[in-house]
């Protein structure tokens, strides 16, 4: 499992435990992250499609503690070797209202929504479950526009850039004490530890390395 792979698992272990006004948060990031629309049976709903099965069943718990729907999860068909693809189709259109990403316009036509829902981020421990449920859906923001979720990261003092790559946007931090901060804040504690202790290293064998040049250049 990559380092990656256990911070978002860490990550869904805490927001197993969210209290209930974050889980409406939890379940609007994982449907940004990583759900589509899709019509079946006549029936407007949404998607989550994702290698990480737990996120999966973390999204299926919500939505039954929410509204008392059961989901099933499938396994879908995939050419990748080695990796297995899940999904988990939620056939209620009200979830798509609630968690903000879609609305009735004037005219009775569905309306996709951009952006973050300002009221499900209300409170700062929903700002805190959004992120990290986001985080834990897809590693990166693939939605636009990105100004909302920065402008929500900088209230909580991270200054993240914007970048486009191979046709995706993404946020970004690169220096290591931001990237530990952020961590920490998405609760992902184990993670800080083995990050900084992989810092710690690498500092050491840095100086090891100028160390043993400057004896071999005198």
């Amino acid at each position: 499992m990559t380092f990656s792979q256990n911070v978002k698992e860490e990550i869904l272990g805490r927001l197993s435990d969210s209290l209930p006004c974050c889980r409406l948060a939890c379940l609007s990031a994982l449907l940004r992250g990583a759900g589509s629309l899709e019509i079946r049976s006549g029936s407007l709903g949404c998607s989550l499609t994702s290698e990480n099965k737990r996120l999966l069943e973390f999204a299926g718990e919500i939505v039954y503690s929410l509204y008392g729907l059961k989901t099933e999860i499938r396994r879908e068909e995939t050419k990748i070797k080695g990796n297995s693809l899940w999904s988990v189709f939620i056939a209620e259109e009200k979830t798509l209202s609630d968690c903000g990403l879609a609305s009735l316009s004037m005219e009775g036509y569905l309306k996709i929504n951009e952006g973050i829902d300002k009221y499900i981020v209300e409170q700062d421990c929903c700002k805190n479950s959004y992120v990290a449920a986001l985080f834990a859906a897809c590693g990166s923001v693939a939605f636009s526009p990105l100004k909302t979720l920065v402008c929500l990261l900088e209230e909580k003092g991270f200054r993240f850039k914007i970048a486009e790559r191979k046709n995706v946007w993404a946020v970004y931090i690169k220096d290591s004490a931001s990237i530990c901060d952020m961590l920490a804040y998405m609760g992902a504690d184990k993670a800080v530890l083995t990050l900084n202790n992989l810092l710690i290293e690498r500092e050491i064998r840095n100086n090891a390395n100028r160390q043993k040049n400057c004896i071999t250049a005198n």
